[in-house]
């Protein structure tokens, strides 16, 4: 009697950060992913990204006939993937992917509740596109200007904000990251905050106008968690529709210090100061410079529109939003 065999998976492309997390990404694919891939039943394509933005451009560059995509690196790098599959005009099926998370702060990893170990992921993962198990879950549109001053726009998939949190990525991603995203993320949050003044932003949430307020930081979120482990959102859902938006008004340094065990602990929404509202469309403007942070990179600064795209992607892994 001869032994059933799975029917080989096809065309799987793996966009790979080999960069992230110091090079500890391009090492552990290398020494442990592609090892067990190379003793699967799969077919499957390998695209290394050179610098930043160029997973965009090749997840955008993917042929129309391409199979499930798997961004293997940190927030940034799943960012700029969907940033790229959003890009996409030869297909309107909706994207498959997966999020391999061999980064510093692997917040969305959090989220999907995926486990630390790549091999674990992978097959968690890997099953789910066998099975044919794909969650529909929303991802974030935003309009924004970038670094040099210019208009631009991208896809993001957990968590965009602005105020302290532009002004953290700004430190860690200049420094580096040997420590692991918890240390990193921790550090840089307590060394922006010594100097950083809250801004002031005229928000405008559905059409429906909140004011001027003066913020510590403004959390857009579509995840749970933002840097390396701050569960800032505890109440999100990336498949309801809605973003959490999650506003830190006005708080003096001391306010800040108290605060940020709540924030890691996600326990402080009932908290003076803070405020959490839902919804699709949220539009920031403010009179000074406002850096933005987007899943854990730093690519320009206010004024920004983040729109919420419903269902726009089939995600692997995440049988826990189900």
């Amino acid at each position: 009697m001869h032994k059933k065999t799975e029917p080989k998976l096809q065309n799987v492309q793996f966009i790979v950060n080999p960069n992230a997390s110091n090079g500890r990404c391009g090492k552990v694919w290398r020494q442990t992913v592609e090892r067990r891939l190379k003793g699967m039943n799969i077919a499957y394509e390998v695209h290394f990204t050179g610098s930043p933005g160029h997973g965009t451009e090749i997840a955008a560059g993917l042929p129309a006939k391409a199979g499930a995509v798997v961004s293997v690196g940190g927030d940034g790098t799943h960012s700029e993937v969907v940033s790229g599959l959003m890009r996409r005009k030869a297909t309107k099926r909706q994207p498959i992917l997966g999020c391999l998370t061999l980064g510093t702060g692997g917040d969305f990893r959090r989220t999907l509740q995926l486990p630390v170990d790549p091999l674990a992921q992978l097959k968690v993962i890997l099953d789910d596109l066998q099975a044919k198990r794909f969650v529909p879950i929303d991802l974030g549109r935003l309009d924004y200007i970038d670094s040099q001053g210019a208009p631009a726009q991208r896809g993001f998939l957990n968590i965009a904000s602005f105020g302290i949190g532009g002004e953290v990525d700004d430190r860690v991603n200049r420094t580096t990251k040997l420590f692991g995203g918890f240390a990193s993320f921790l550090i840089g949050s307590v060394r922006a905050a010594v100097g950083y003044k809250n801004k002031p932003v005229e928000l405008q949430l559905d059409g429906n106008s909140l004011g001027a307020i003066n913020v510590f930081n403004v959390a857009v979120a579509n995840g749970c968690y933002f840097g390396g482990g701050m569960h800032v959102a505890p109440e999100a859902r990336p498949n309801d529709g809605l973003f959490d938006v999650v506003l830190l008004e006005d708080m003096t340094f001391a306010e800040k210090l108290a605060f940020t065990p709540h924030l890691y602990r996600g326990t402080h929404l009932n908290r003076p100061k803070v405020r959490l509202l839902r919804g699709r469309k949220l539009v920031a403007t403010s009179t000074e410079t406002v850096l933005l942070d987007v899943d854990g990179e730093q690519p320009g600064r206010l004024p920004a529109t983040f729109t919420i795209e419903p269902e726009a992607l089939l995600l692997l892994g995440a049988g826990q939003l189900a």
